[in-house]
């Protein structure tokens, strides 16, 4: 007879544990007849899903992994907390992953990945600093499965000690490269950590207050540090921003939390973040340094892009020895040379650019005349340089790594992309997916066979994916989002004159021109079908958006943009519940839209201009009433 199913459970959640550990207590053979065992006496029981021998797969995120809403003032907070008490934590600057817990037992981890599914970085979690093997309290709240989810960074002290020896960017950049460098060793020898920011049981919906107090009691450190009334979150950012620099993590500004799980499930979330969380970030940090040399670098359009080399200097916890230059006009109207002292300002704690120049050095702006990569000339269009040689070579590769980071293929990295370029051929998207598995095998062992899987299981994508993907210039996510809004199917995008295109909200002359002479090339998007890739059909509307006897919401197919304030929704809330009801959110008011909604204190300049247009209006209300909120 079988033991009992709770005890195969525990003996597979320790034989993996101690795999991942590195001191295996069983062979193979053995823990598959476990597993068969434990399927047999109880064939779903959730460690099947959760420990199975297949570790290379992306592991699904329920409920997503979603960002935080970016406010740009922490004056916001009180408007967006709708009165409600507020948990307030660091936002720390590193990588985010969940951890799954099976009856008290750490038994799988995954990063966040496109927020829907990530990489699984079990055998590397279990070296992680700050995350204990096994919950330190077994209370109600240890049983059955949970999900701790947090950041995973490097101590700013260790990232110091290690730069010594190498070149390394910023802690983050180590952090996420240590993480999935498929080396546990690593994880523990850098000294990453780990710290937890939500607590998810599906059985037990929990306050804020209550999920801090519960990580801290399992054994984690906490991101979240207390419980304040709105009024008080401005103090709290002030003494936050005075004595970030006393704390060993990167951090770029805070996190704001509604605290009570009744409200956050009426408030819900959109596709980006939960509607109850906020994110307000530091002010940039700046210093002066000496402009070493400048680079220009070839993207995916052509586009030259001047990089600064720097005397390094520490800002923000991280060794800045590279800082962007904008573009051509910049360096030109500053005359920005070699020799200048410059002001450096890193952006959020990430990007580092040149604002100004300081002190003027003895050298002088040189404009490349020619493609530092192909030699072919350059033409100006008054702020950048653009190399003229549509086959330059650096241009294609940089459309590749477009491709592969628009698709959402993270196994596929740089120096891996590099390899396929230089070793076979591979100068196109849809040349890709002509290798095959035993090729990238022979060329990167276990990790070749992971992009294979990943690069044949994300063929599938939304035409706006796709479109983004193809890296044609000026068709950005923004615009390609209005285009598959307005046009769902390829054939009718590839199809369009610039006439339609422009009838787009957003859409210029010079975007249509554009998008219109790409496909004119077939090519560009047919070799992707032919190697498999497909559009995803749009979502129907749901049930509860559709007007009597199931006919279309009555919006079905408009234009709309809102003007003034709608108590309870935020801008990026109105633009989903317009697309939610088959609309299209436009950006400001225009000939080309159906209809202009009038929230509380609206400007009575867009009223007047709607008028003159021949716009429909409508108050907020009605239009509320009309979609069912």
């Amino acid at each position: 007879m079988n033991p009992p199913a709770r005890d195969l459970a525990r003996r597979i959640i320790e034989a993996k544990r101690a795999y991942y550990e590195g001191r295996p207590l069983m062979s193979d053979a053995e823990y598959d007849r476990l597993e068969q065992q434990l399927r047999a006496a109880d064939p779903k029981h959730p460690v099947l899903s959760l420990v199975g021998t297949d570790i290379s797969g992306d592991v699904p995120h329920d409920p997503p992994m979603l960002s935080a809403e970016k406010l740009d003032s922490i004056d916001e907070v009180i408007p967006c907390a709708r009165g409600e008490r507020l948990a307030w934590g660091y936002k720390v600057d590193g990588l985010s992953v969940k951890l799954v817990y099976v009856d008290a037992q750490l038994v799988k981890a995954a990063t966040r990945g496109d927020g829907h599914a990530g990489e699984d970085v079990t055998a590397q979690c279990f070296r992680l600093g700050g995350v204990p093997h096994q919950l330190l309290v077994d209370g109600p709240g240890a049983r059955g499965i949970i999900e701790v989810r947090g950041e995973v960074y490097m101590p700013i002290s260790k990232f110091k000690a290690i730069s010594q020896a190498g070149s390394f960017k910023s802690p983050r950049n180590l952090a996420t490269g240590t993480l999935k460098a498929k080396d546990p060793s690593l994880v523990s020898e850098r000294g990453l950590r780990f710290m937890a920011w939500d607590l998810i049981d599906r059985n037990e919906p929990m306050d804020i207050d209550k999920k801090i107090a519960s990580l801290r009691a399992y054994g984690f450190d906490c991101a979240d540090q207390g419980i304040i009334n709105p009024a008080e979150a401005s103090n709290v950012f002030a003494r936050a921003l005075a004595s970030r620099n006393a704390i060993d993590f990167e951090m770029d500004g805070l996190v704001f939390k509604v605290v009570d799980a009744g409200v956050q499930a009426s408030l819900g979330a959109t596709d980006h973040h939960p509607r109850w969380l906020a994110a307000v970030k530091f002010p940039a940090t700046e210093d002066t340094t000496i402009v070493v040399g400048i680079d220009w670098q070839v993207g995916r359009t052509g586009k030259l892009t001047p990089v600064a080399r720097l005397e390094a200097v520490e800002l923000g916890g991280a060794t800045i020895s590279n800082a962007t230059c904008h573009n051509a006009k910049f360096v030109e109207d500053n005359d920005l040379a070699p020799g200048d002292k410059v002001f450096i300002v890193r952006s959020g704690d990430v990007i580092p650019k040149i604002n100004a120049v300081a002190e003027k050095g003895p050298g002088h702006a040189k404009i490349p005349g020619t493609c530092p990569e192909c030699g072919s000339p350059v033409r100006s269009d008054g702020t950048n340089i653009f190399c003229t040689n549509a086959g330059c070579g650096e241009m294609g590769y940089q459309r590749l790594m477009n491709y592969v980071s628009v698709a959402g293929i993270e196994q596929v990295g740089e120096k891996s992309l590099r390899r396929l370029w230089d070793e076979k051929g591979v100068r196109t998207p849809a040349a890709l997916y002509s290798i095959s598995k035993e090729q990238l095998a022979a060329m990167f062992g276990k990790n070749g066979e992971k992009m294979w899987d990943q690069l044949h299981g994300k063929m599938a994508m939304p035409l706006a994916t796709f479109l983004e993907a193809l890296g044609i210039p000026r068709l950005s996510k923004v615009t390609a989002k209005a285009i598959a809004r307005e046009i769902p199917t390829l054939d009718g995008v590839t199809g369009a004159s610039s006439a339609r295109l422009e009838a787009i909200q957003g859409i210029g002359p010079e975007t249509s021109a554009s998008i219109v002479a790409a496909f004119k090339d077939k090519r560009i998007y047919q070799d992707l079908l032919d190697a498999g890739v497909t559009i995803v059909p749009p979502r129907a509307p749901s049930p509860d958006l559709m007007g009597n006897g199931g006919a279309p919401s009555p919006f079905a197919g408009k234009r709309i943009y809102i003007t003034g304030s709608v108590p309870g929704y935020k801008k990026d809330d109105l633009e989903a519940l317009v697309t939610g009801v088959g609309g299209t959110w436009t950006s400001s008011v225009s000939k080309n839209m159906d209809l202009l909604v009038v929230g509380n204190n609206a400007g009575p300049a867009k009223l007047e201009k709607a008028k003159s247009l021949g716009v429909k209006t409508m108050d907020a209300e009605a239009f509320l009433r009309l979609v069912g909120k």
